[in-house]
């Protein structure tokens, strides 16, 4: 199961976080002198639709510690990615970003991934594995599972994959992220903490209406745990391909259910008429020649309609 969602900032202010979107990854602070405007904002939206959620912080050449600081006068316990790349003369290290990770540790803040991308590592180099968090890649091509963005690079493999900055999203175009799970393991990734085992066949079944079962039986069993769902925001939940399949379903379902309705009420009307001869017949009428006759009006009709 792979699951996507966007990393934004100020830069897609008036963004409205969709439903169902799984994980939202917002821009809280940057080198020692930044505080992104939409943050709040952007973390109350991701709470209102039950997204999992982080800030991400801007790493600045030099000055790891003191970063942290600022970073964590801000966020507090919120979990956060470091954003490691180059901006103008800056080239931030990965000393600079273990500065970073000790002092925010240190203060009782959690660091759980670095966007370190393969080209900006591979003008600066260093051990990636030995910052002791999860690796973010970015390779803006088509998506597959088994795309360039998952190669191994520093010596970690990448746990989730930026792989474009045009996704359409809530009107606008940004940043998308995908990670190979569920999303109770990248809630696990993020916050901390331990993630419960799939179901097989799916992930394991939230909080959903019983209607669900009736009108997407399809992909019930899709929807991941400690959520509630509602009707109109269910199939958001389920991947493309799940989705998809669901609303043909649906789609075919509800056609056989339109054709059944109206057969039976051309069965109905075919027994009124069957009803009607008989007691024509019993009246003397000849009820060949009055069918013949009911059968060629109905031909005029059709051919003139």
């Amino acid at each position: 199961m792979t699951i996507f969602f966007p990393d934004i900032s100020s830069y897609e202010a008036g963004l409205i976080i969709q439903p169902g979107t799984v994980a939202v990854i917002a821009k809280a602070t940057e080198g020692t002198y930044y505080r992104d405007a939409q943050y709040a904002n952007f973390k109350a939206q991701a709470a209102h639709v039950g997204a999992v959620f982080s800030a991400y912080h801007f790493l600045k050449a030099g000055n790891g510690a003191g970063q942290a600081d600022y970073c964590h006068a801000m966020v507090g316990s919120t979990p956060v990615m470091l954003d490691v790349e180059t901006e103008g003369t800056s080239k931030p290290t990965v000393q600079d970003c273990l500065d970073f990770i000790n002092r925010m540790r240190a203060l009782g803040g959690s660091v759980w991934g670095a966007y370190f991308p393969q080209w900006y590592w591979q003008q600066v180099g260093g051990n990636l594995a030995s910052l002791g968090v999860a690796v973010v890649a970015s390779n803006y091509t088509a998506y597959s599972d088994a795309g360039p963005g998952w190669a191994p690079y520093g010596g970690v493999t990448p746990a989730l994959w930026q792989y474009t900055d045009k996704q359409p999203y809530g009107g606008q175009t940004m940043d998308f992220n995908a990670y190979k799970g569920t999303v109770q393991q990248l809630a696990a990734l993020i916050n901390g903490t331990s993630a419960p085992a799939p179901t097989p066949g799916g992930s394991i079944v939230g909080t959903i209406p019983a209607s669900i079962g009736q009108f997407y039986p399809e992909i019930a069993g899709q929807f991941p745990g400690g959520q509630s769902f509602d009707n109109d925001t269910a199939l958001i939940w389920a991947d493309g391909g799940a989705r998809a399949a669901a609303l043909y379903a649906k789609q075919c379902r509800d056609e056989v259910t339109a054709l059944k309705a109206e057969f039976d009420a051309l069965n109905g009307t075919l027994s009124q008429v069957l009803a009607k001869l008989g007691t024509l017949s019993a009246g003397g009428v000849d009820e060949s020649a009055l069918a013949a006759d009911v059968v060629h009006g109905i031909g005029q009709k059709l051919a003139g309609a």
